[in-house]
């Protein structure tokens, strides 16, 4: 362990060279007192003598309070926490003795530097502590009894904290409260000054005058010689004796508080006219400004009025206030009254209406008839006209013309746009106009109509879905007079003198050249092709009268044909019968694919839809189809993106078009079959002799699937092979079904698998050739023998007869009477070579 701290020191000490990290380190100050020495003794503990010496660091006087604990450096550091091995009252108590002690008023001397430490060792560890001239208890004794117990006397008399410590009050600012120390300790604290609150102290009790709005601190203190805080020190090394500064600790200070109130002024602007906080017109009650006055005429705050007609004071202190308004709110006057308030106890937070008067303005019309042929202007009666404020919409006054052609009306602030209502029969009723009302105006306006013309007529080519503009040429229409039943056609001068009775769009518009007459009017479009649309055979009905404007606005719709999708997905399907397998189509499920764009794909009004290679769909077959509709014309393509792992996915995106067919076909459909095909391996079984690995043909093997289901059925051919082409992934076994007849059958179960697209199985079945095991006998019996004896031949066909031949048939027996016959001659030709 000590090697680890050695490293971890050495460590340390190479960053702070390197790094140049240094620790703040204090010196430690020895002054040894010349002919006084300490004797420590008793307590159960063994006595001890050295002399005794002042200590100090950093300037302060500090005292030993480990006894017993050598002092193996003089480099310490400061904290005001330690891990004191002492119980808390003791670390209280020598922490009075040590504030009491050298350093208290009057305490200077060295009897008492000696009494504290004394005092200090004898509270820790129970050991008397004696002073001599001499170590160990000898020369002359000297008495600090007197010192010691005059720290003592303060020690015990040492004054806690008074009863109110973190008490909280309520007052108002400028009234005092008080707070009372039970436990008479208050005499030995004092109150901070602060600019929130002022304070007297009497006898136990303390008065905190707030002189603010709010939760204030009041911070009190013990009444100290000295302001510093208890330390100590602790030597770098963490072996030395840890050495202390007796000072004030924390708890010598502590806090109270006194929430001071006040009250708040509330003003509730209203409209002067209908008494509430609607403002009039286009003016706002929202954004005026009071001044909030003291009694003794100071500005304290301003209050804004809010959207809500509301405005409120900060907390304010009781007393006498005038607010009074500086700055009016947007189109009305400014309130030069004055409105008194008393915040009080009783009514914290008082309100009060105020009235204000929005800025209005008399608007009087003179209308009159213009007879253009003569020139003649007349009165004219009976004319309604309605106000609507610009802002809103809505309708304000509205009012008639007098016998003599007059009408007045009174307006609060705003802009305002007029409105004829109605007209004399054959006269224009005049444009929509503006008068804006912004200070206390009069203003007269005459108005004068002429013979109504007509109209002109405005057709607007829109898409039915999006209400967007058609913008394009050559769409033509008719108009039809539907009082006269024929068809209405103007003259036109540019770009050529023509009459025309058909009229075309220019950007999805057309205005007629000419105003329109009075009349009751049918719009119809011409069938023609329009790319992209389907024609409206609609025909919309039209009035122009009296109350037509200049130019009357038609919207004339078209369905924007749009088109649809089927994709219809097939796979494969194993199907086994007559011992052999083939594969069908059928319909797939849960096949997932993504529709993308093939390009950028606008709307026929021009709309940037999707730009191309954008995700625009994606969908799952079900029950082998799925139908997508609602699509814009353009080009696509779709991505396979899963499919069951039996079948190979497809790969490649599938492109195709949706393109517009004519004006009358709204759905152009497009169908696209795609197929799966199952994932396909080829299986090869090669028949071979066990013993020579000669090929075997002639062999029927039954093939299996893993359900039991045979599949196919082949006999190995010359080259003993049988091969299972396209045979779809998947588990498999097979077994001999007839062996070739030299070799005996092997009716166990073999498996293999296909496991993926294009796989190769190859297998070997090995077969055991039939063996014929020959009959040993007596060599005096052996038909060669027979021979050389000159045996009847009979006997020797009786001999080979005997022979066993079980389970041979005709031509195994002839191949084994060769062999004897061979066997027989080589034996009697060796025979007659040695005898």
């Amino acid at each position: 362990m000590k090697k680890i701290l050695s490293l971890l020191f050495g460590a340390l000490y190479f960053l702070i060279f390197v790094f140049g990290i240094r620790v703040k380190a204090l010196e430690l100050v020895e002054e040894p007192i010349d002919n006084v020495w300490y004797f420590r003794k008793g307590g159960g503990i063994s006595s001890f003598s050295a002399q005794f010496k002042y200590y100090s660091i950093d300037g302060k006087t500090t005292y030993c309070i480990e006894p017993g604990e050598h002092i193996t450096t003089h480099s310490y550091e400061e904290t005001q926490e330690i891990d004191s091995p002492y119980s808390n009252e003791i670390n209280d108590l020598i922490g009075l003795i040590g504030y009491y002690g050298y350093d208290y008023p009057g305490h200077n001397t060295d009897k008492y530097r000696m009494a504290t430490q004394a005092l200090i060792w004898e509270k820790i560890n129970g050991q008397t502590v004696e002073y001599w001239t001499k170590p160990s208890g000898a020369g002359t004794f000297i008495s600090v009894e007197k010192e010691k117990k005059e720290i003592m006397n303060l020690v015990n008399s040492h004054a806690g904290l008074p009863s109110f410590k973190g008490k909280q009050l309520s007052s108002y600012v400028n009234n005092a409260v008080s707070f009372t120390d039970t436990t008479n300790n208050l005499s030995y604290f004092k109150v901070v000054d602060s600019e929130d609150y002022d304070y007297s102290i009497s006898g136990n009790v303390l008065t905190i005058i707030p002189k603010k709005i709010g939760l204030i601190e009041v911070n009190i203190e013990r009444d100290t010689y000295t302001k510093e805080l208890t330390i100590y020190f602790v030597g770098i090394d963490n072996k030395s004796q840890t050495m202390g500064y007796f000072g004030i600790n924390q708890y010598d200070k502590f806090k109270i508080y006194v929430n001071s109130r006040g009250g708040t002024i509330t003003l509730n602007k209203i409209d002067s006219y209908n008494f509430n906080s609607v403002p009039r017109g286009d003016a706002k009650l929202e954004g005026a400004v009071y001044a909030v006055y003291d009694s003794l005429d100071n500005k304290v705050d301003e209050i804004v009025i809010n959207s809500s007609g509301v405005g409120k004071s900060k907390m304010l202190p009781l007393g006498t206030y005038t607010v009074k308004e500086i700055k009016p709110s947007l189109g009305y006057k400014l309130d030069t009254n004055t409105h008194s308030f008393t915040i009080s106890k009783s009514n914290l937070n008082p309100s009060k209406k105020v009235t204000e008067w929005v800025i209005s303005g008399t608007v009087e019309l003179f209308k009159v008839l213009n007879d253009k042929k003569t020139g003649v202007l007349t009165p004219e009666k009976n004319i309604m006209f309605e106000f609507y404020l610009k802002s809103t919409g809505k309708l304000q006054v509205r009012g008639e013309t007098d016998e003599d052609g007059f009408a007045s009306y009174y307006l609060p602030y705003g802009v305002y746009t007029v409105k004829q209502v109605n007209s004399n029969y054959g006269y224009d009723k005049v444009d929509d106009f503006e008068i804006e009302i912004k200070d206390s105006s009069y203003i007269r306006k005459v108005i004068a109509d002429g013979v109504n013309e007509g109209s002109k007529l405005k057709v607007i080519k829109r898409d039915l879905d999006t209400n967007n503009i058609i913008s394009r040429d050559g769409i033509k229409f008719k108009i039809k007079n539907l009082d006269t039943n024929e068809y209405v056609c103007q003259s036109i001068s540019y770009p050529d003198n023509k009459t025309i009775c058909e009229y075309e769009t220019k950007n999805g518009i057309f205005i007629t050249p000419e105003k329109i007459e009075l009349g009751n009017y049918e719009l119809e479009e011409l069938d023609e092709v329009m790319d992209g649309y389907l024609l409206n055979s609609d025909k919309i009905k039209f009035t122009i009268d009296d109350n037509s404007k200049d130019i009357i606005e038609i919207n004339f719709y078209n369905k924007e044909v749009k088109g649809s999708l089927e994709i219809n997905k097939y796979g494969e399907e194993m199907i086994m019968e007559n011992n052999n397998y083939h594969y069908e189509d059928i319909l797939l499920d849960d096949i997932s694919f993504e529709l993308y764009t093939g390009s950028d794909i606008y709307s026929q009004d021009g709309t940037l839809i999707y730009p191309k290679d954008t995700l625009v769909k994606e969908f799952k077959i079900n029950n082998g189809s799925y139908n997508i509709d609602n699509l814009y014309l353009g080009s696509y393509y779709i991505k396979e993106v899963n499919c069951n792992n039996e079948y190979n996915m497809l790969t490649s995106p599938f492109y195709f078009d949706i393109n517009y067919l004519d004006q009358y076909t709204p759905l152009v459909k497009v169908k696209i079959d795609l197929k799966n095909n199952l994932k396909k391996g080829e299986f090869i079984l090669t028949k071979k002799d066990k013993d020579t690995n000669e090929l075997i043909e002639g062999a029927t093997i039954d093939f299996y699937n893993d359900k039991d289901e045979l599949i196919y059925e082949g006999v190995s051919d010359n080259l003993g092979i049988i091969k299972l082409s396209n045979l779809k992934v998947g588990k498999y076994y097979y077994i001999e079904k007839e062996a070739n007849l030299n070799y005996i059958l092997d009716n166990t179960r073999h498996y293999f698998a296909i496991k993926d697209e294009g796989e190769v199985v190859e297998q070997t079945l090995y077969n055991e050739k039939i063996k014929v095991e020959p009959v040993k006998e007596d060599p005096k019996d052996n038909i060669v023998t027979k021979l050389l004896n000159n045996t009847p031949q009979e006997d020797i066909i009786e001999e080979v007869i005997d022979v066993p031949i079980t389970y041979v048939d005709d031509r195994l027996l002839s191949i084994i009477s060769i062999i004897f016959i061979l066997i027989g001659i080589t034996n009697i030709y060796a025979i007659k070579k040695y005898s």
